[in-house]
């Protein structure tokens, strides 16, 4: 979806940008997973991964959904926020 000032909440630029923080903050637990002293089982590191990937999703999608519903001059503008 493209507005007259040509954002775009699903161009390529912004799926790349999605990507990459997917990927700082998969790296930044796996960096802490191998520092921590004594490791816990990857299972229960796994349930707290998972619990985090879910919150942050969570939040990404509400944010999303209200960028969806924000009217600037009476039009639909997703990408002010």
């Amino acid at each position: 979806m493209t507005t007259a000032s040509g954002c775009s909440l699903t161009d390529n630029f912004a799926i790349a940008i999605q990507i990459l923080l997917a990927f700082i903050a998969l790296s930044s637990l796996l960096m802490k997973r191998s520092k921590e002293n004594p490791k816990r089982a990857l299972v229960v590191w796994f349930f707290d991964v998972s619990k985090q990937a879910t919150g942050a999703f969570l939040v990404h999608i509400s944010n999303v959904m209200f960028s969806f519903f924000n009217r600037e001059n009476g039009k639909r503008d997703p990408c002010t926020w």
